[in-house]
């Protein structure tokens, strides 16, 4: 075999996807994949032109952005070993655009496994298919925490507004300290309720005085 494809099968196996496999079914994968090569700055996805099916980073390292208006904000880098385009696959018809631009930071290699391709390993490789449900399990818990992270943060701000509008509303600075009527109000639960008044508390912006909350401010 080629060195080049010994190589090939040994970047691979640095990626968690892989390396549980074969080297016979990594030539598989190698025979029927496409190796894109990439100069520094050269896209590989955007939002209109995007390979369908996963790319790994076989050398170099490759750069997720989004673009709002003028505004580019770089998100995420892809080194060696590293899976991209997982949300490129498994669509219904109809348009679709991609939610970043891809690029190379450096001369790359990447290897792209077409939709089918990985169709068939999930339902003919039982190693790549446990690695592909590992591999979403843990996209899925950085995007809850992500999610959570911003629900915290939101969630603080809405009670803030909500309470700072309640207590000048009063003209005697509290409102009632229903957490249950509050959270159907700002359509969250009571714990997340309780844990930005308690977070509020702790910033010094309100006081809990009985079934009252009070405005710190006009004590």
């Amino acid at each position: 075999m080629p060195n080049n494809a010994n190589r090939n099968i040994t970047y691979l196996k640095n990626c968690r996807l892989f390396e549980k496999m074969t080297d016979k079914e990594l030539r598989g994968v190698l025979e029927t994949t496409e190796i894109r090569e990439l100069e520094a700055g050269e896209r590989l996805a955007d939002e209109t032109d995007f390979p369908r099916g996963l790319s790994v980073v076989l050398s170099g390292e490759l750069l997720a952005s989004n673009r709002a208006g003028e505004k580019i904000t770089d998100l995420n880098k892809f080194a060696k070993g590293c899976v991209v385009g997982a949300a490129s696959m498994f669509l219904s018809e109809g348009p679709f655009k991609y939610s970043s631009v891809i690029k190379a930071t450096r001369r790359s290699k990447v290897l792209v496994i077409p939709e089918k391709k990985v169709k068939e390993l999930i339902a003919g490789c039982p190693a790549f298919s446990l690695a592909y449900v590992e591999f979403l399990t843990g996209r899925i818990r950085f995007l809850n925490a992500k999610i959570g992270g911003y629900t915290a943060r939101n969630a603080v701000e809405n009670l803030r507004q909500y309470i700072a509008g309640e207590c000048r509303a009063s003209g005697d600075g509290t409102c009632a300290a229903n957490y249950s009527e509050i959270a159907r109000k700002l359509a969250v639960s009571r714990p997340t309720v309780y844990r930005a008044a308690e977070e509020l508390e702790e910033s010094g912006f309100l006081l809990k005085e009985g079934k009252k909350f009070k405005l710190a401010e006009m004590r």
